[in-house]
């Protein structure tokens, strides 16, 4: 009974839609021809996609060992010459206070030769070590 009723309200929307009769319209769009002719002309047209160039990594170098540094004249030659207790003991002067670090550093020694040499010239009677542990202090006699 309704079924003539819709199929017309139905085409009739349809008619408005594509007429531009529904919404408000932007006078600033193109027509939908110069869409279509657009579309078409990139149908058309080359349809090979533009490739993107992505650069390559740069290789990793690879760096030489670094061999210790030639003694300059002003330098002491005994630091580099001589066996780590002697080194110890030419970096500290008597009488100062010294931090592990501070000894390591001049002495360019490793933490796993301090151990040892702090050790045998603390029996020796070398070298007094005044705190305990990150607090301890180091001096000559």
């Amino acid at each position: 009974m309704f079924t003539p009723h819709v199929d017309r309200l139905t085409q009739s929307i349809l008619a408005k839609a594509f007429s531009g009769e529904l919404v408000p319209q932007d006078e600033n769009d193109e027509p939908a021809s110069v869409l279509l002719e657009r579309i078409r002309a990139q149908r058309n047209g080359p349809a090979q996609a533009k490739r993107t160039v992505v650069p390559m990594r740069p290789k990793k170098q690879k760096y030489a060992v670094e061999l210790e540094p030639l003694l300059l004249a002003a330098e002491p030659s005994v630091i580099y010459a001589a066996t780590i207790p002697q080194r110890i003991l030419t970096v500290m002067k008597q009488g100062k206070e010294y931090t592990r670090a501070e000894i390591i550093t001049e002495a360019g020694i490793s933490d796993a030769e301090w151990i040892w040499a702090i050790r045998q010239l603390k029996e020796e009677g070398h070298v007094r070590q005044t705190g305990e542990k990150r607090g301890a202090r180091y001096c000559r006699y």
